[in-house]
């Protein structure tokens, strides 16, 4: 199937969350190898604002980007907005030299974790800690990527939760689905992202516009998208939601959290989520954790202002972003999905397959 799902984020929104760090270092010594896209990556990102997104002549947009949290903003006018646009046009393509690719660049192990265990991670489809690489950038502090961390299995077992979670009545969806077919038939569309040369099993005109239509499912405390605030209970979080969200703020050193919400966005490949601020929860003091799975994206990352400098990254499956401290409240946004599959050039070849 062609879309890419992304629990985004883990919200907390309980105020008894516990408070103090885990006991655990990253390691500046044990630096993964970079290569020339690795080496470009760090000079690009030293001086973002140098970038033609980041300028004044960049065309202006007229795309309104509202906030699915807050009211939209109606100022087209922006580096943001601007930006958005950029990628987001599909004639002519964008270039995307600028676009920073997490998982050719340098990155430093994590080490000295004693409260977390590998006991778990087979189970939620985490690779070994000792693999992974966390990349953050020296002008966005409490901005983290660790890049690849879902063994192969893993992706397949997220893509199945995603589409699991959409059909469980404790959940909410922007649509009802009412379809009685076989999961398998689902997951048969899913695992298409993955390998294109599949052949589709047919499916039925109404599993066909459910899935099309399928957008976003809520789990735990469900936001409410009427009063665009968050209740003061709902169903318990599935395990493995939680275990993930523990286990990344864990990894890296910050706040231990109990997430009790998760929004899940299903991205066909011509949409797209606007520039947005998540300030609806309870507590910003908290970070958020976004896991990507299925199709890569672009993802753009901004300041508290839509004029501060934006930096686009390539998001792929496995791949874990998290926000936290001055990052938890910028502007962020999808301006486009990419084709399925393995990089194998660059970007913009990627696009073309999509054709």
């Amino acid at each position: 199937m062609l879309y890419r799902t992304v629990t985004n984020p883990l919200r907390h929104t309980n105020q008894s969350w516990r408070r103090g760090r885990s006991n655990c270092s990253v390691d500046t010594s044990r630096n993964m190898r970079r290569d020339k896209h690795s080496t470009a990556s760090q000079s690009n990102r030293e001086d973002r604002s140098r970038s033609p997104i980041n300028n004044s002549s960049f065309p202006s947009s007229s795309t309104s980007s509202s906030d699915h949290y807050s009211k939209p903003d109606t100022n087209t006018n922006t580096v943001f907005r601007r930006a958005f646009k950029y990628y987001k046009k599909r004639d002519p393509r964008p270039d995307l030299s600028e676009v920073i690719e997490p998982r050719l660049m340098e990155g430093r192990m994590i080490d000295n974790c004693s409260s977390v265990t590998n006991d778990s991670f087979s189970s939620l489809g985490l690779r070994p800690l000792s693999e992974w690489k966390v990349i953050t950038f020296p002008d966005r502090v409490g901005l983290y990527l660790l890049p690849d961390l879902l063994t192969p299995s893993g992706h397949s077992e997220w893509i199945r939760h995603g589409l699991e979670y959409s059909m469980d009545g404790n959940n909410k969806t922007n649509i009802a689905l009412h379809s009685d077919e076989p999961l398998v038939l689902f997951l048969r569309l899913l695992s298409y992202c993955f390998d294109s040369t599949l052949k589709l099993i047919p499916f039925s005109l109404t599993v066909q516009s459910d899935f099309r239509s399928l957008r976003w499912t809520t789990l735990g405390i469900h936001y409410d998208w009427a009063t665009k605030e968050y209740p003061s209970s709902g169903h318990p979080l599935p395990s493995e939601l939680s275990s993930l969200a523990s286990i990344v703020v864990s990894a890296l050193g910050l706040q231990e959290i109990k997430a009790d919400t998760t929004i899940v966005n299903y991205y066909p490949p011509k949409s797209t989520l606007s520039p947005h601020v998540d300030r609806s929860e309870r507590t910003h003091r908290i970070p958020l954790v976004s896991l990507s799975v299925g199709r890569p994206a672009i993802y753009l990352t901004g300041g508290r202002s839509l004029d501060d400098p934006v930096l686009p990254i390539l998001l792929q499956s496995g791949d874990v972003l998290v926000m936290d401290g001055d990052q938890r409240l910028v502007y962020h946004a999808v301006p486009a999905i990419l084709p399925p599959g393995e990089r194998k050039g660059p970007l913009e070849e990627e696009r073309e397959r999509e054709e």
